[in-house]
């Protein structure tokens, strides 16, 4: 007789299949980069874009990297952000949409060019 404990387990692996997803990343960088320093190349920290130039967080390069993604409440009601990459750049940013009940805000990059 199979153990319950086994049982119960297929099972809930059979219906959380669905919701499983497979994250996997190919980046160019250097031979001797640790893991952690390609996946920060794509993170950005978050500034106001004004002479305060003020830490609001973090976002993260998406898709092909023409845009980063962040919580709407590291925003605000900003039109613009300054973003800092790995390299130190310090580009301004237009934020090109936000919806506060998802809480997640949408900045433009320049394609290729940060991260």
């Amino acid at each position: 007789m199979p153990d319950p404990s086994n049982i119960r387990l297929r099972h809930i692996a059979m219906a959380l299949a669905a919701s499983v997803v497979l994250i996997s990343t190919i980046a160019a960088g250097p031979v001797n980069a640790t893991p952690l320093e390609i996946p920060m190349a794509s993170v950005f920290t978050v500034h106001t874009a004004d002479d305060q130039n003020r830490f609001l967080g973090s976002a993260c390069l998406w898709g092909q990297g023409a845009v980063a993604v962040t919580n709407a409440y590291v925003v605000g009601n900003a039109t613009e952000v300054r973003l800092t990459d790995a390299s130190v750049a310090e580009p301004i940013a237009p934020v090109i949409g936000s919806d506060p009940s998802r809480d997640v805000a949408v900045i433009v990059t320049k394609p290729g060019g940060l991260g």
